[in-house]
């Protein structure tokens, strides 16, 4: 689930019980939703649509991201990007295979901040970044880092 700023509310069904609505939003306290953004978007085809949702998320500009891990990366794994004032799609971008391949379940958002981190420090520090990932593949870490 994922709350946006004025109070809207936004979730997913399972994709192992193969719902025809992958993504809606609650309306009328919790008696109704409807499909978020609209019924077309929730079948997926080769000009767009959602696949396999599990994870959403609201930033704090309020828009939604959607990760769509297209059926365990069988198909084509991609992020999305909402504007909620709009309704409209801000961002599509696919994955590379290598980022998900066949059998990955991406299934949190959480990752993205931990991308940026990494890059971001990985421009300014390349060497410690280097060194903090050899240490921790090969479990050795030097007393400084214990």
């Amino acid at each position: 689930m994922a709350v946006s700023k004025s109070g809207r509310i936004f979730f997913t069904f399972h994709p192992k019980g193969q719902p025809y609505v992958k993504v809606a939003e609650w309306h009328e306290n919790f008696r109704s939703f409807a499909a978020y953004p609209n019924n077309s978007f929730q079948q997926f085809d080769r000009e767009g649509g959602f696949d396999t949702v599990l994870s959403l998320r609201v930033d704090a500009e309020d828009r939604l991201w959607v990760l769509d891990q297209a059926r365990e990366g069988r198909g084509q794994p991609c992020l999305y990007a909402f504007d909620l004032t709009t309704n409209e799609v801000l961002l599509k971008h696919d994955l590379r295979k290598e980022v998900a391949p066949d059998g990955s379940s991406l299934n949190g958002l959480s990752f993205l901040f931990l991308f940026f981190c990494f890059f971001f420090f990985y421009f300014l520090f390349p060497v410690s970044c280097f060194l903090f990932f050899f240490f921790f593949k090969h479990n050795v870490f030097p007393q400084t880092f214990r």
